[in-house]
């Protein structure tokens, strides 16, 4: 699409241009992105570099070997203000700016799909980042996942179509998840802040709104099939004495490779023990103080450690706080 003309697209497919990508003053298209990496192998992996802007392209001569400090305190800084200066450009090229959208290694999950569509729940940045984080801004960290599973790109694509019934009850799926924290019974029970689900392609909305009630209020599908040991409704923490935030939003255009899918995101008070996962292995690495000196040698400070360690406990023990108030039955939050 990019730098060529969008003739013959959907005016649906056309409404969203905007969101990620600009028109040149020829009338054509390149996104809104901005690449950077510290290594001189980003033109090298882009396969369609021509879908962007060269002048936004970064790339400097070597990496920082995988050390935090060395890409922040020595090598990095130069990197930094040009992309500082590269935001700056966009932003004020912007119509309508709200905010950044950041991918760091891995992307395109589908969790900002709706933004290019209009009249969508979660349609824009605002409005994701309102309905998603109900409660404090510090409890903001989403796990998604993905009906199909996401496939790693072939030269050979299938179309296969997914029944309602069957998006949604795949959705609890700890396979289909992002991180390893969505398992319905034992010590990873979830607690959600909010939920949202994002259907693609040609699916009844009335039969998915029929099998989300259903889920919410019995924990089962309609084809009969239940979703783990509780119900959506079990583990919705409510605000305000009312149901908790579950949201769901359609899009008719489906996604490359599949007649339907759905891209799902919550905010849940278990994402705390992946944090908990990270405090151990760093305290154990620390302890030994096992290559510490690779980062102080680039500048950073001890103490750096110390209190990064201290905000991540902290976070930790907001996402228990939540999570015991709901079991207590305080569904004021």
């Amino acid at each position: 699409m990019a730098l060529t003309h969008l003739a013959g697209q959907l005016d649906l497919e056309r409404a969203g241009i905007p969101v990620y990508f600009k028109e040149t003053p020829e009338g054509k298209y390149m996104r809104r992105s901005i690449l950077a990496d510290r290594g001189p192998y980003l033109s090298g992996r882009l396969s369609d570099r021509h879908l962007y802007d060269a002048r936004n392209i970064i790339q400097g001569n070597s990496d920082a070997g995988n050390v935090w400090a060395k890409g922040f305190y020595a090598d990095g800084t130069e990197t930094a203000h040009r992309i500082i200066d590269l935001v700056r450009r966009e932003v004020e090229e912007c119509d309508c700016f709200q905010g950044f959208q950041m991918t760091h290694s891995i992307g395109r999950v589908g969790i900002t799909s709706a933004f290019g569509f209009p009249s969508q729940v979660n349609g824009d940045l605002r409005r994701l980042y309102m309905n998603m984080v109900p409660l404090s801004p510090s409890l903001s960290y989403l796990s998604v996942g993905s009906v199909p599973k996401p496939q790693i790109p072939t030269t050979t694509t299938s179309s296969s179509s997914i029944p309602p019934d069957e998006l949604v009850r795949h959705m609890f799926d700890p396979d289909n998840m992002m991180t390893s924290l969505y398992q319905f019974g034992g010590r990873r029970n979830p607690r959600s802040l909010a939920f949202g689900a994002h259907f693609c392609g040609k699916n009844s909305m009335r039969a998915v709104e029929a099998e989300m009630r259903i889920l919410q209020q019995s924990g089962q599908s309609r084809s009969g099939n239940t979703s783990r040991t509780d119900s959506m409704h079990d583990w919705t923490i409510s605000h305000n004495h009312s149901q908790g935030h579950t949201y769901t939003s359609f899009c008719p255009v489906p996604t490359h490779g599949f007649e339907t899918s759905c891209a799902y995101f919550g905010n849940f008070t278990s994402i705390r023990h992946t944090f908990s996962t990270i405090l151990d292995r760093f305290d154990g690495l620390y302890s030994r103080r096992s290559f510490v000196h690779f980062y102080t040698s680039e500048g950073m400070d001890k103490m750096e450690f110390v209190e990064a360690r201290e905000l991540l406990c902290d976070l930790v023990e907001r996402y228990k706080e939540v999570e015991a108030e709901f079991r207590s039955g305080d569904g004021g939050l």
